[in-house]
């Protein structure tokens, strides 16, 4: 039995919480935490961009989604509002643990990542796998737009207007004008009022082969930009000696020639080098998360080490508290 003023013995756990903090704040790696905070609140950063992004196409779904089909657009924009949630709540966990030096949200943290980084991996992997079947994929998904909705929908008529005008593009392939001969807009603009349900011959004087946003538009010295206006509408629609209505023959200087999936394409090909810098970049922020939440789990399993250590010396020792 203790005396009032004895002091009553510290059992191990109690020596233990007293112990933790000081020796953790001795021991851990300073510079770790911080790359580990940093990488933490960049993955959040990045994770809320992606959900705005998201949002952004799943409230705007005109133009480019509406050519390559609506469904996809919306897998898209849940795609990236899922994955930004998904990352934003990663940097939160990996912030919250380095700050706190919390050794299971580390550990999720960097299960969460590895997995991150694996799907990063084999996506790709699959991405170039199946590169040509995901082109052929979005080809015949914008010539079924173009020939069942085009000049139908107005929603996607407007899309494709703008961007075979701002792109100076015609159709999905270049020298690809053949694509508009039967179509819903054939049938539509060059209609035989004396013979309902059918069109008037292609060899007619009044035969339009393309819409009027095939035509090359002349670009303005200002804003270096398409600026609506057509060279020469009458020769891109009805010329008969070559393209549109022939896929030879002369030379049509009033059409565009090149298709409008080779122009989208050379768009994207223009920021590829930025995109895959940061593509490799994020692979690289993603490895040294990983590296730096390893070197705090492993101090504090240290730490841990050291206040057991510490604590059974204390337990033991005469005047320790030891019986």
């Amino acid at each position: 039995m203790y005396s009032e003023g004895t002091p009553q013995p510290m059992y191990e756990e109690d020596v233990q919480q007293k112990k933790l903090k000081p020796i953790l704040l001795q021991n851990r790696p300073l510079y770790a935490k911080m790359i580990m905070f940093l990488v933490a609140m960049f993955a959040f950063c990045l994770g809320g961009s992606l959900v705005a992004i998201g949002v952004y196409i799943q409230l705007d779904r005109g133009f480019i989604s509406e050519i390559i089909g609506s469904v996809v657009a919306l897998a898209a924009a849940y795609l990236c509002i899922v994955a930004g949630f998904l990352i934003a709540f990663v940097g939160l966990l990996g912030a919250y643990g380095a700050h706190k030096l919390n050794k299971a949200c580390l550990i999720a943290f960097l299960v969460i990542v590895l997995v991150l980084t694996l799907v990063t991996f084999v996506g790709s992997l699959l991405a170039v796998i199946f590169r040509a079947t995901v082109i052929q994929t979005a080809k015949d998904t914008m010539s079924y737009s173009l020939t069942i909705h085009y000049g139908k929908t107005r929603l996607i008529t407007e899309s494709w207007d703008a961007i075979q005008t701002h792109l100076r593009c015609c159709a999905v392939d270049s020298n690809g004008w053949q694509l508009y001969i039967g179509s819903q807009w054939d049938l539509m603009v060059n209609a035989d009022a004396r013979n309902l349900g059918s069109r008037i011959p292609q060899w007619s004087p009044l035969y339009k082969f393309v819409p009027e946003s095939c035509c090359l538009s002349l670009i303005d010295p200002r804003t270096l930009w398409p600026s609506g206006k057509v060279r020469n509408k009458e020769q891109c629609q009805y010329f008969p000696y070559g393209p549109p209505n022939k896929l030879s023959g002369a030379f049509n200087d009033a059409v565009n020639y090149k298709g409008c999936f080779q122009a989208g394409a050379e768009v994207m090909g223009f920021y590829s080098n930025f995109l895959g810098y940061i593509g490799f970049s994020l692979f690289i922020i993603m490895i040294i998360g990983i590296i730096s939440s390893l070197a705090l789990i492993v101090t504090i399993n240290k730490d841990m080490k050291m206040v057991r250590k510490q604590a059974g010396k204390d337990y033991r020792m005469p005047g320790g508290g030891g019986y």
